[in-house]
């Protein structure tokens, strides 16, 4: 790993959000999720990306998970 991709995989796992960082060779990059924790475009608890770059970038759209909404005591 690049010195510059080193830095990237340190500011990725720093993130609140960020319960791990893990690369599988064919797949690329996956990021998971900690509880309470969304992408906001795909609203999975976890990124998979070709580069740390990529997923650097999509953090952006990670936040918090809102809870569910009781209409008529139904969840």
């Amino acid at each position: 790993m690049t010195r510059m991709n080193l830095k990237l995989a340190q500011k990725i796992r720093a993130h609140p959000a960020v319960e791990s960082l893990e690369h599988e060779d064919e797949n690329g990059w996956w990021v998971y999720l900690r509880a309470g924790w969304i992408d906001g475009e795909s609203l999975c608890h976890a990124i998979l990306e070709d580069t740390l770059t990529d997923v650097f970038s999509k953090l952006r759209f990670v936040r918090r998970e809102q809870a569910p909404v009781k209409v008529g005591g139904a969840t």
